[in-house]
C-alpha cells in the first residue's frame, strides 16, 4: 500500500493542545530570545607559517667565496700577481689587471687554492692559480699560469703541466669531455679540482704518499684516469 509522504508526516505531528502543554508559549519566547542573543563562536585562529631563512656558509663547505669575480681593475689585485704576470701585456696582449677570481677550494696549511682568469681584446685567455691566505691578500702566492686562444679544446690529459715546491705541487690539464675530477692519493685522500676554461686545475701535497692520480668523470659517469707525478722523481 502506497502512502503520500506529506500525509505520513502530517499524521505523525502531535496535537497542538498537547504541544502547548509540554512547551508553553512563554517558555518558547524565552528560548527564542536566548538563541537570537547568542553570538556564534569565533573561528579558530589560523596558524601563521613562518619561513625560516636558511643561510649556508660557503666557507663551511670548504669553498672560498669572498671576492670571486672581483677584477684587478677594482684595485684589489694582489701586488704579487702584478709582479708574476706583468709580462702578459707585452708577450700575449693580456692585461693582468683584468684578472678575476673564478673559484677556489681548500689548499694546504689553511690556504685556499684559487683560479684567476683574464681575457685580452685579441681573444687570448690567461688562467693563473695561487695559494691565498683568507683575509690577507698581500700573502697571495701565485704558482702557475697558462695562456691560449679562448674556446680551444683538446682530449683529456693533453698538455699536462705540473709545478711544485717543498710544500705542494700544482697542475693543470685539458678536461676533454669530462665535467669533474678529483685527485686521489696513495693514502686514499681525495682532493677536489676546479674546472675553468676547459681545463682542470688542482694541487696535491709534495709529501710522497704513493702515486697521485687524477680521476675524471664525464656526464654519463664514465671514468678516465691520468697519472700525476712528483717533480724530481
Amino acid at each position: 500500500m502506497k502512502h503520500d509522504r506529506y500525509e505520513l508526516l502530517t499524521a505523525l505531528r502531535p496535537a497542538e493542545a498537547s504541544l502547548d502543554r509540554q512547551w508553553p508559549e512563554a517558555d518558547r519566547d524565552v528560548c527564542l530570545a536566548r538563541v537570537l542573543a547568542t553570538e556564534p563562536d569565533a573561528p579558530p585562529a589560523r596558524r601563521r607559517l613562518r619561513r625560516r631563512a636558511v643561510i649556508v656558509s660557503l666557507a663551511g663547505l670548504g669553498i672560498f667565496a669572498a671576492g670571486i669575480g672581483v677584477a684587478g681593475a677594482a684595485g684589489r689585485l694582489p701586488e704579487s700577481f702584478t709582479r708574476a704576470f706583468g709580462s702578459w701585456q707585452r708577450d700575449v696582449g693580456v692585461d693582468p689587471q683584468r684578472l678575476e677570481r673564478r673559484a677556489g677550494v681548500p689548499g694546504p696549511d689553511g690556504t685556499v687554492f684559487t683560479v684567476w682568469v683574464a681575457t685580452g681584446d685579441n681573444g687570448i685567455t690567461c688562467v693563473a692559480t695561487a695559494f691565498e691566505t683568507p683575509g690577507q691578500p698581500q700573502r697571495s702566492d701565485p704558482n702557475g699560469a697558462t695562456c691560449a686562444p679562448s674556446g680551444r679544446s683538446a682530449a683529456f690529459g693533453d698538455g699536462l703541466a705540473i709545478n711544485g715546491d717543498a710544500r705542494a705541487h700544482t697542475f693543470d690539464t685539458t678536461a676533454g669531455d669530462n665535467v669533474r675530477a678529483e685527485v686521489h692519493l696513495g693514502d686514499r685522500t681525495v682532493l677536489p679540482t676546479i674546472l675553468v676554461e676547459g681545463r682542470f686545475f688542482g694541487w696535491y701535497p709534495s709529501t710522497r704518499v704513493g702515486a697521485p692520480e687524477l680521476v675524471a668523470y664525464d656526464a654519463a659517469g664514465r671514468v678516465s684516469r691520468l697519472p700525476l707525478k712528483y717533480l724530481g722523481s
